[in-house]
């Protein structure tokens, strides 16, 4: 029950409110609204609420509003306006009701209006057909109720109708995007929607009230042509008056003696023309002596009657009162209307006696106030001028009398209160000479049309100052209806509709897809996820492979290097020799893969910093040229001008692209030379190195092949000369990873030559190095043999001491016994002193019983307490917070060396044990 009377309340006080706004919107003349929003909110309020308490809501909406423009603001509220607005109510319910239906029949009461099927089904159906109902029935209500004739019968209708069409296709669509409950519509959607819509309606409601204010202008000016004329025309009239009244000047001038037949026969000429005074009379200034003289000699001339009169306080005529000055009317035209006032006293009355007082002073007409006159039955209010005549004769112009004119209304203003009429003007006459107390002349009872001012004009007359009032009243017409903004204001509803239409198609379109890419990207989503697990397990399998085949690899490798330095015989030292060729060769496999693994999963990082490009030169030389002379091939190094001897870049990648290239050189050259050059471009900071070789070359048609993984040019290849066929393939993507590239030039049986080009930024200010450069260090690597060798750089080397590590006390945490048993020899064979821990948790105790060790080497993948916990376990003791920990490991990523650092651990050593690198990272950090 609340519910219902709260539907009921919404769609009462939503078609009202609508149907105000859509008052704003009307056009005079007429009664129909050329756009009616309520129409729409009708039929959105009985689709969305409940049907019964939104049909009787929106009809006492439209009742209520209905009644107000019938009964002129609910101020003659009456039978014959009650019924036209209960069949208007009755019409907007019907509409609704039946939109509805169509609405939930042909549409679908949860379908939107998305696509064109539904939109068209909606503009036919709903509108085209549904909104004939209520203009119908309120066109025919307002014909027989008396508001609007038959002529305009058909303009009403299709004013109604085109309202209720564009009421209904503006405001139902935006109220059910709204309204939605069921999340068809979300919020940046329904923004799309309703903000361009609520802009485009502001625009044109903004354009709307221009054209509106622009017309306002135009019919203002209409009304003040109107008016100026009117008012010009009275005035004219006004000075007219005056005018005929300065004529009896002169005709009183002109002779001894004027007597009556004479006034009568002159005034007589004066009104012919124009009854512009109603009567006009002689009054001259008598003495009590006179008074009686003047009595007597007009009740001889046949006024038995006379006698001079005065106003009592009732308003009757009796005899004035003895007083030693009068002013009686003696001469009186046209007599018969005018009798009542002959013989009446004009100094009687103040107002009168004021005006005679004031013109006699100033030589001039001076009009009364507005007063009643004596001869007047209807009571009207008129104004009598007064003219002092003065004998021109003597020699001091004396005074004879007063002329005096009547003025009534009817003759004041003549034929222009009827061109007035005519025109549907109206005005109001006010005497303001004392703009305390302002005397109305005339006031009309016609009401001034609605939203237009009155004009006030002002004028002087008989020394008294005249307000006239002129406006339009509400019959006036301005010749035509305001078609500008009827058209701007239905013709920009209309485009709001259809880009609105235009809208929902839109947003429908881009909701369809956007819920199909979300479909989309949810099942990529999936297969990304799956992808990704994938390429975990992957990493997590290459990792621990790498881990578990590292850690035998440490041990064999070790052994056989401290095999070699044994006593051996020939046949021994070659079998170890072999042993630990095969061992590097598995090692550089690993590598290669884990390199080739990073790359392939997106997390191969660069480091940027400055790099000799001399050292690197001389680590290749140093490297390759032992390798050289055992195969009797020329190795030599050259290069183009001057180069940077710093550049900026990772130096170690680019020092791994030159192994490969030298590798495969060497390893495919059985006679002739390698040849290394380099070049820098300073201008686009590119270095450019060449390597090119005598060997076997490549055939053509495989050049493009031997940068795929594990490719080689020819099967028969890695059975000869073995190798991975990965080599290549990572140090082309690390060359595009610098934004460089990889060429080679090859033919078959001839040799090959590899370059790179590698966008290095040169260090500013740095060395050049040259040609001389090269052969300088070239030289003293071949006068040096030992260079070559890989022996221990240490800081006891040069000096000869065999056990740099002597009485260094190292806690050695492994869990394998093997690569235990393997470090400890290592170790011991360079003087120090070793205690082993089997694990993180050993390593904390025997801390504890024997204090801080000189250096700790931590592996990490431990049973019980692993190389992570224990380091952390470790650095949390202040005593130990400056002992050196150095991870020694076979888990070698990049990310393992990030966490062993971050852990707190100042070094990492990877598996199989390099002891120039072990001997290094001891002696760094002790």
């Amino acid at each position: 029950m609340q519910r219902n009377f709260l539907h009921f309340i919404l769609a009462a006080i939503g078609y009202f409110v609508a149907g105000r706004i859509g008052l704003e919107l009307a056009i005079p003349p007429g009664f129909a609204s050329a756009v009616w929003p309520a129409a729409g909110i009708a039929l959105a309020s009985v689709i969305v609420l409940r049907r019964l308490p939104a049909l009787l809501g929106l009809g006492v909406g439209s009742f209520v509003i209905n009644l107000g423009i019938s009964s002129g603001g609910y101020e003659n509220i009456a039978p014959g306006t009650i019924l036209p607005a209960l069949l208007i109510a009755f019409g907007a319910m019907l509409q609704a009701g039946v939109g509805c239906v169509l609405f939930s029949r042909f549409i679908g009461r949860v379908e939107f209006l998305d696509s064109p099927t539904r939109i068209l089904r909606f503009v036919i159906l709903v509108i085209m057909l549904g909104c004939t109902i209520a203009s119908s029935i309120g066109s025919l209500s307002l014909l027989l109720a008396g508001f609007i004739p038959v002529a305009a019968m058909w303009f009403t209708w299709i004013t109604w109708w085109t309202g209720d069409s564009i009421g209904v296709l503006i405001v139902t669509p935006l109220l059910l995007v709204l309204a939605d409950q069921e999340r068809r519509f979300n919020l940046v959607r329904k923004l799309q929607i309703v903000v361009p819509s609520f802009t485009m309606l502001i625009i044109v409601y903004a354009l709307f009230l221009k054209s509106i204010n622009y017309t306002d202008q135009e019919h203002n000016l209409i009304i003040r042509s109107h008016t100026d004329e009117f008012s010009q025309r009275l005035q004219e009239r006004l000075r007219i008056s005056e005018n005929k009244l300065v004529a009896y000047s002169a005709f009183f001038n002109a002779s001894n003696y004027v007597s009556r037949t004479e006034f009568d026969q002159f005034s007589a000429v004066i009104l012919d023309s124009d009854q512009v005074f109603y009567g006009l009379g002689w009054t001259p200034i008598i003495d009590h002596a006179q008074r009686l003289e003047t009595e007597i000699k007009l009740k001889q001339e046949g006024f038995p009657d006379f006698h001079v009169t005065e106003f009592s306080s009732d308003g009757t005529l009796i005899s004035a009162k003895i007083r030693n000055e009068y002013a009686p009317v003696l001469y009186i035209y046209p007599f018969q209307r005018n009798k009542k006032a002959f013989g009446l006293d004009l100094l009687a009355n103040s107002s009168r006696k004021e005006a005679l007082t004031k013109a006699k002073e100033l030589r001039r007409a001076v009009a009364t106030a507005p007063i009643m006159l004596a001869q007047e039955k209807e009571k009207l209010k008129a104004v009598i001028l007064y003219l002092p005549v003065f004998l021109d004769d003597t020699s001091n112009h004396k005074f004879a009398g007063f002329v005096s004119g009547i003025l009534r209304l009817d003759g004041m203003l003549g034929s222009v209160s009827l061109d007035a009429d005519s025109r549907n003007l109206s005005f109001n006459i006010y005497d303001e000479t004392d703009l305390n107390n302002p005397i109305s002349l005339f006031e009309s009872s016609d009401n001034s049309l609605a939203g237009f001012e009155p004009e006030n004009y002002y004028t002087e007359f008989g020394e008294r100052r005249y307000r006239i009032e002129i406006y339009a009243n509400e019959n006036f017409n301005f010749g035509g209806r305001d078609w500008s903004s009827y058209v701007i204001l239905t013709g920009g509803f209309l485009l709001i509709a259809l880009f609105q239409i235009f809208l929902l198609l839109i947003t429908g379109s881009v909701e369809h897809v956007q819920r199909l890419v979300e479909r989309r990207t949810h099942d990529l989503k999936l297969a990304m996820d799956e992808a990704n697990a994938a390429n975990r397990a992957k990493s997590e399998f290459l990792s621990n492979m790498s881990h578990e085949l590292r850690t035998p690899l440490n041990a064999i490798i070790g052994f056989v290097n401290l095999c070699l330095r044994t006593p051996l015989s020939p046949k021994q030292r070659d079998y170890l020799n072999k042993s630990a060729l095969s061992s590097t060769t598995l090692l550089s496999l690993i590598n290669q893969s884990l390199d080739y693994a990073k790359i392939e999963s997106g997390k191969l990082e660069l480091n940027s910093e400055d790099f000799s490009l001399l050292e690197l030169i001389n680590k290749l030389n140093a490297l390759f040229s032992l390798q050289a002379s055992n195969k009797n091939l020329d190795f030599e190094f050259s290069i183009s001008g001057e180069i940077p001897g710093y550049l900026i870049g990772d130096g170690l990648r680019v020092e791994q692209i030159c192994l490969n290239f030298l590798s495969n050189a060497f390893k495919f050259t059985e006679k002739g030379g390698v040849y290394v050059h380099l070049q820098y471009d300073c201008s686009h900071s590119i270095l450019t190195i060449s390597v090119r070789d005598t060997g076997i070359g490549i055939p053509k048609h495989q050049l493009e092949q031997i940068f795929e993984v594990f490719k080689q040019a020819d099967t028969s290849t890695s059975r000869r000369f073995g190798g991975t066929g990965l080599g290549l393939s990572i140090s082309r993507e690390l060359a595009l990873a610098m934004g460089g590239e990889i060429k080679v030039r090859s033919t078959a049986g001839v040799g090959s030559e590899f370059f790179t080009r590698l966008k290095l930024p040169e260090v500013k200010g740095s060395q050049l190095i040259t040609q001389s450069d090269v052969l300088l260090d070239h030289a003293e690597m071949l006068g040096d043999p030992s260079s070559i060798d890989d022996v221990l750089v240490v800081s006891n080397a040069n000096s000869g001491n065999s056990t740099p590590l002597k009485n260094i006390r190292i806690l050695l945490v492994e869990d394998v016994v093997i690569n235990q048993i393997l470090a400890q020899e290592i170790l011991q064979e360079f003087g120090a002193i070793v205690s082993v821990a089997d694990n993180g948790k050993v390593a904390l105790e025997m801390l504890e019983r024997h204090g801080a060790f000189d250096v700790v080497l931590m592996d990490i993948q431990m049973p019980v307490m692993d190389g992570f916990e224990a380091t952390e376990r470790i650095r949390q003791n202040p005593k130990y917070a400056d002992m050196p920990i150095l991870a020694m490991t076979a888990n070698a990523l990049d990310i393992d060396v990030d966490n062993c650092l971050a852990i707190g651990m100042q070094g990492h050593i990877s598996k199989p044990i390099d002891i120039m690198i072990l001997m290094k990272e001891i002696q760094k950090n002790i």
